[in-house]
């Protein structure tokens, strides 16, 4: 192999192991930081719980009322179990402080509810010393949860700061390994040796105006969706410059190694866009009431091109207004569609929307007369990153579904799918109705 194509296929190979390690980073990242998140709902639950029965129980030492426990006995019902839920979710993240508190909240809750019942037994409206008791017990595990919040928002910030490093660490290892694939190109050439510096002058003052917007960013979102892209753009810029600009040095297989590096640059774009968009389902959580059957229409729209391209048919029956987000709703729709369009067999593509009542939820369900799917693989589907089938055969980058699931999931429904190999697949999910 001629040694210039040697140093070109080692630097694309070092390419392709810096985009798979930023692509690890980031995904591990938004897991830690969903995790962390989960920690302050559970966290939050058993603030509601406590302060539920804290006001029903002083209602009713106030007027004598007994119904006014009613809150109280039914938040009681489920406090110790919210109290180890997040137990469980303060040690997915090993916070060593947090774990000891948590000790002590379930140790003083139990004081707690027995001075309460102790309380309820005697003649409380005269019993001020208990009361007394019970107002420093609550007041002790509202500091304790406090402090639980404090550093779970600590990790979080470790979380970002650490994301934050491997972004512009790997974004300039990737700049880096762009001017020495050109510096290859132009070795024989003076003119072209000044354009090239020209060049890394560019990207240096490129890679200070991300160090820049590195120290102004938010929050995370907006550290994915622009310091991560932004490299990638470069990257793929400047590959199919070098390719235009110096194919004769380059050779037909380094223009190939440079094509590859192209390819995983855009790979790694769309793979970013589509964590920002799973990881962003989370701040949209303005509900509403909504037409579903406008959500299917906004769906098809956006994939109207596809549709006509496969001579795809798609039916659906009467469709009911839920309460939903009307963007996030779209989403789902568009990707069981993408899907019934990607994996179609020989004949057209015909997809089959339905919807009907279940309890207070509707149930629908997107019928296609695709592959299908192995059973043993169903529920793998729904997970980050999971594809059954070749990238050469099937574009994608794996989370399309990961993100339905989590719609679904935060609007409260749950998803599923029922299919055989060649049979076509059916996918059933549900949404509240309206309210």
């Amino acid at each position: 192999m001629h040694p210039s194509t040697t140093a070109i296929a080692a630097i694309v190979f070092v390419t392709l192991v810096l985009s798979g390690f930023i692509s690890y980073s980031v995904a591990d990242g938004f897991n830690r930081y969903d995790e962390a998140i989960a920690v302050i709902r559970a966290q939050r639950l058993v603030l509601e719980d406590l302060l539920s029965q804290e006001t029903s129980l002083q209602g009713y030492l106030d007027t004598g009322n007994r119904a006014l426990l009613a809150p109280y006995r039914k938040s009681t019902a489920t406090t110790a179990q919210d109290i180890d839920q997040l137990d469980r979710d303060i040690e997915t993240l090993h916070l060593t402080m947090s774990d000891l508190l948590i000790d002590r909240i379930r140790e003083t809750y139990r004081e707690w509810d027995s001075n309460v019942k102790n309380l309820l037994l005697a003649r409380p409206t005269a019993d001020t010393f208990r009361q007394e008791r019970l107002r420093r017990l609550m007041d002790s595990m509202r500091a304790d949860l406090g402090r639980i919040q404090d550093e779970d928002r600590i990790f979080q910030d470790r979380v970002i700061r650490q994301v934050r490093l491997t972004v512009v660490g790997g974004s300039m290892a990737l700049l880096l390994t762009i001017v020495l694939l050109g510096s290859l190109g132009i070795v024989a050439e003076n003119a072209r040796r000044r354009e090239l510096h020209q060049l890394n002058v560019e990207l240096d003052s490129r890679n200070q105006e991300l160090e820049r917007s590195n120290a102004a960013l938010a929050d995370f979102a907006y550290v994915a969706s622009h310091d991560l892209q932004e490299p990638l753009r470069t990257v793929a810029s400047y590959t199919q410059l070098l390719k235009k600009r110096y194919a004769s040095e380059l050779g037909i297989e380094g223009a190939e190694f440079v094509e590859f590096a192209t390819n995983a640059a855009h790979r790694m774009e769309r793979l970013i866009n589509d964590l920002l968009e799973y990881s962003l389902v989370t701040m949209a959580r303005t509900f509403e009431n909504v037409e579903s059957a406008s959500a299917l229409e906004t769906a098809m729209h956006n994939l109207s091109v596809r549709i006509e391209e496969h001579r795809a048919r798609v039916e659906c029956s009467v469709l009911p207004p839920v309460f939903a987000n009307p963007g996030q709703l779209a989403i789902v729709f568009q990707n069981l569609l993408s899907n019934g369009l990607k994996y179609h067999a020989d004949e057209d593509p015909v997809i089959r929307i339905e919807a009907k009542p279940e309890g207070p939820q509707w149930l629908f369900s997107v019928s296609d007369n695709g592959i299908g799917i192995d059973p043993q693989h169903q529920d793998r589907i729904f997970k980050m990153f999971q594809r059954l089938h070749n990238r050469a055969d099937y574009q994608g980058t794996g989370i399309g579904l990961a993100l339905v699931k989590r719609i679904i999931e935060l609007h409260g429904g749950r998803i599923w799918v029922e299919s055989t190999p060649g049979g076509g697949s059916t996918f059933f999910f549900t949404v509240p109705g309206i309210v």
